[in-house]
């Protein structure tokens, strides 16, 4: 058998290597996890929803595991009979009926399950993970003919489907991290056309960090950083990278460089596909920062922090256990190989998964034949099954190895100098420096390697809010050469400032990925307040008559994109301007008005006339003071009635 054999079921087998009793029956008996060659296009796809294929026949009764969000040491058996997964026959929701069964008082009934794989539980077929994620690669490898390749559908008694996580309403899934190394699919991402399945690999239990393969292309990396290069806009262009939540604040333990992507179409596209790595649907605007791209050059850094914000102010409720919001999770693109450091390292895993691989195998048995009952003289696909079972290839470490953090300072200290002396660098870190000490921590604690147009992923919250303090971590020192990245900080719920102004929690109790969110504590005079906010509430339509496709701004924020001919509507607050963009540039904007719940709004050729005249006008007014003084020219301005100046602040 050909090595990349080997490594493909190294990565079927550790998907289930949680499965107890009857996993080697379960092969024995014929089951065939069959992938296709990376270098192998994937089939085409137009549906663009996640790869969940239902096509096939659940055996019963059906068997799964039920543990806590993102607990997976800790579950009951639950036994499903075909009558429960009928739900056409009872008025219970699949939840219910599993959550019914259980015998931990604890769960809620109105809470949301998840898979090991990321998918909301809806129907039992959602429940064979195993299933879904074997027809899934098959589908990758031999397309239309993914069913003639299936395996036989019969099961040990035993068998265990799958494995569902309960997650409390008002809660965000989190990823089970399982053992150091356990890799899964995350089949509840919708891919384009062409790409890989997503993989994430555990790196760390404590804190939660998971390496993702495939998350996104190198082409995708290319982009981001030619685009940041092109951004002129002071508020989101490239430049010395700052700290806080307040302004502009140059902080001397962050060096790098960083810009924000808040709307290219790439960037869009990697946002709502961080949102469904993690669970959270629909896709909004004001749960995430923008995407943040960083650079970092020969000796930049940036020393340990938490992402969790620990403020108290009084704009903003920062309170993520309780009732408030905070960031949630953190999913950091690399985009660049680094010669030599530029590593994200975290200080507080005391041991972690390095991998040998740089992407996942996913390569077969390239001569065998498709099916069990071919007549061809190839190798079977059972016979390559058989061969790595017996191997054991569900053991991680047949793909990486497990490192443990150093407690000796000193030797730490000494490699270090010696590493930097080596490589003729020491003279750019000083001793003592906060910058030399990073690179002694960064070679003696967990630090996660750049590779481009990979991805890892941490969280910031334990399972029911808390602050996760062990997810601190730094970005280690440059040595050689440069480093892109970029990274999406995901929130709770809507970010400072829109929790406050906006009051959007009211919209989450009927959203149940969100969960309900309105505050027990409210005396009479906050909901008399509450209510007087309310009253202001806003339904606006935004319609394009005869333009190209037009951007819709707030705050500097893209809220909306409306083509032509169409129409967005947005719920608003009166007072609130939004800035009308075509083709990047502002054309006008849009004020809300008072004492109306229901407003239009037009965007038409006209805008762009008005612009244009006033754009003129805001030329000639210059040039009149450029040439003959301020108060002269003013006077004869005003003699000439032109002192129009109704244009928006941005053009």
């Amino acid at each position: 058998m050909k090595s990349a054999t080997f490594l493909n079921f190294c990565l079927q087998l550790s998907l289930l290597s949680f499965v107890h009793g009857g996993l080697f029956d379960y092969f024995k008996k014929g089951v065939e996890m069959v992938t296709s060659s990376l270098s192998r296009p994937a089939p085409e796809s137009t549906s663009g929803q996640a790869n969940n294929n239902h096509d096939f026949e659940l055996i019963f009764p059906l068997r799964i595991k039920l543990s806590e969000n993102g607990e997976s040491d800790i579950y009951e058996v639950i036994t499903l009979s075909k009558e429960e997964c009928n739900l056409d026959s009872h008025s219970m929701k699949l939840s219910e009926v599993i959550l019914k069964k259980s015998s931990n008082s604890e769960f809620q009934m109105d809470s949301q399950l998840f898979t090991s794989s990321g998918d909301e539980v809806h129907q039992c077929h959602d429940l064979d993970v195993y299933t879904q994620h074997e027809l899934l690669l098959l589908e990758y490898s031999h397309g239309d003919k993914a069913q003639e390749a299936a395996i036989p559908r019969d099961h040990p008694e035993d068998h265990i489907s799958g494995h569902v996580f309960h997650v409390p309403l008002g809660r965000l899934f989190l990823w089970p991290s399982y053992d150091l190394g356990h890799r899964a699919i995350a089949s509840n991402v919708p891919l384009p056309s062409g790409y890989k399945p997503i993989v994430l690999e555990t790196l760390s239990i404590e804190p939660r960090v998971f390496k993702i393969y495939n998350f996104f292309t190198e082409d995708e990396t290319d982009f981001l950083i030619e685009n940041a290069l092109t951004i002129t806009e002071d508020a989101y262009r490239l430049k010395r990278s700052s700290t806080g939540t307040n302004g502009y604040t140059v902080d001397t333990y962050r060096t790098s460089d960083n810009a924000f992507d808040t709307s290219s179409d790439v960037a869009m596209a990697l946002k709502k596909r961080c949102f469904e790595l993690l669970g959270m649907r629909p896709y909004n605007e004001h749960w995430a920062d923008g995407l943040q791209i960083l650079r970092y050059n020969t000796t930049t850094a940036y020393i340990n922090h938490l992402d969790y914000i620990e403020a108290e102010t009084d704009d903003h409720d920062w309170d993520s256990a309780a009732h408030g919001t905070n960031r949630f999770a953190t999913i950091l693109l690399y985009m660049s190989d680094v010669d030599d450091g530029g590593e994200t390292f975290f200080p507080d895993a005391e041991e972690w998964f390095v991998s040998n691989e740089t992407s996942p195998d996913f390569a077969v048995c390239e001569d065998s034949t498709v099916g069990n009952d071919s007549d061809s003289d190839g190798p079977k696909l059972k016979d390559c099954v058989s061969s790595v079972v017996q191997k054991g290839c569900q053991d991680p470490s047949q793909y990486g190895h497990i490192m443990q953090a150093s407690d000796d300072d000193a030797l730490a200290k000494a490699e270090t100098s010696r590493y930097l002396d080596e490589k003729n660098i020491s003279h750019l870190f000083r001793q003592n420096s906060w910058q030399r000490r990073m690179v002694q921590h960064c070679r003696s604690k967990m630090a996660v390697k750049p590779m481009k147009a990979q991805a890892v992923l941490f969280y910031s919250q334990k399972r029911l809010g808390e602050m996760d303090h062990a997810s601190i971590h730094g970005g280690c020192p440059v040595l050689q050469g440069s480093k892109w990245a970029a990274n999406l900080w995901v929130w709770n719920g809507p970010r400072q400032p829109y929790l406050k102004r906006e009051k959007e929690y009211r919209n989450w109790k009927n959203d149940r990925t969100r969960g309900e969110y309105i505050p027990t504590d409210m005396t009479e005079d906050d909901l008399a307040a509450d209510k007087a906010e309310r009253d202001k509430a806003v339904k606006g339509l935004f319609r394009n008559i005869d333009l190209p496709p037009v951007e819709i701004y707030w705050q500097n924020h893209l809220i909306a994109t409306v083509e032509t001919e169409g129409k967005e509507t947005i719920n608003t607050f009166a007072g609130h301007e939004f800035i009308v963009k075509l083709n990047g540039r502002p054309i006008t904007k849009i004020v809300v008005a008072q004492n109306h719940a229901k407003q239009l709004f037009d965007i038409s050729q006209s805008d762009v006339e008005r612009s244009k005249q006033q754009h003129a006008k805001l030329q000639h007014r210059q040039r009149m003071l450029a040439s003959v003084g301020h108060a002269s020219a003013e006077t004869e301005l005003a003699s000439k009635g032109d002192t129009d100046d109704s244009m928006p602040d941005d053009l």
